[in-house]
């Protein structure tokens, strides 16, 4: 469907991503599809019940039972085979995003402070494994990989948290793609990220955001002190492209085109 979108509308990127629980699936949990909403893992049955089982989270992945992360590998390939042009995306979730999939939510908030050691280890091996599958997504014809960081942000996790619990392995992603010569960028669609941080230690070349970012109240005061730094993505959101009109859609488009276009780095 992306690839006859394309040839129909034309696009200037495509992305392989559709939902945030791919590789929830290849760790054994059991995904739930509505008809309309995104993808869940089952609440009720959680894949680690305890912070002793961290440890053996590793353990718990598989590439023969991972079908939806082969089949994001596989979709990435026929973008690229058939479109060799286009800037393909690939991307992954990130470690604690996954481990929140596979773990109960409040129960892994109170991992935050009472099992700090444990999960520091669990991320460490989620983050190789998550490296290996964005290797693959490269090797497949991805020129981008985005990871969604959205506990960088102040309505999730404090600077200091975000900086002790998240952000080193998220760096060690960062570094791993740069290094296969693509480019990394990352999602956040919460309120206030943390754009300082995430410039000083993941250094995207893009940012999409949602909302403003921490410490800052106008996009124009976003532009002028992070514009130099890296690329900015604008955003529609969900509401506007079910309930607004064609006319109006296309209105707020041109007017991102022509806040963000402003910025030096585009």
């Amino acid at each position: 469907a992306q690839i006859e979108a394309q040839k129909l509308i034309g696009y200037d990127a495509i992305t392989a991503m559709p939902d945030l629980c791919v590789e929830a699936q290849g760790f054994g949990a059991k995904i739930i599809y509505p008809d309309n909403n995104a993808a869940y893992p089952d609440p009720y049955n959680p894949i680690i019940k305890s912070p002793s089982e961290y440890k053996n989270i590793d353990k718990l992945f598989d590439w023969s039972h991972a079908d939806r992360m082969k089949n994001q590998i596989e979709v990435v390939s026929t973008i690229n085979d058939q479109l060799p042009d286009m800037m393909i995306g690939g991307m992954s979730i990130g470690p604690l995003g996954l481990i929140s999939r596979l773990r109960n939510v409040n129960e892994l908030i109170r991992d935050f402070v009472y099992n700090k050691d444990k999960l520091h280890d669990a991320c460490e091996k989620v983050t190789e494994i998550q490296i290996e599958y964005i290797e693959k997504q490269i090797e497949a014809g991805a020129k981008t990989i985005m990871l969604p960081v959205v506990l960088a942000e102040r309505e999730l996790m404090s600077k200091e948290m975000w900086l002790e619990l998240d952000m080193p392995y998220q760096a060690k992603i960062a570094k791993f793609i740069r290094r296969k010569r693509a480019l990394y960028c990352v999602h956040t669609c919460g309120r206030g990220p943390y754009f300082d941080l995430l410039i000083e230690h993941l250094r995207p070349v893009l940012i999409q955001n949602a909302f403003l970012p921490d410490g800052v109240k106008t996009e124009e005061e976003m532009i002028e002190k992070y514009g130099k730094k890296l690329v900015f993505l604008g955003f529609l959101s969900v509401s506007m492209l079910a309930w607004s009109s064609p006319s109006e859609v296309i209105a707020e488009c041109k007017r991102e085109i022509e806040v963000f276009g402003k910025s030096p780095a585009g």
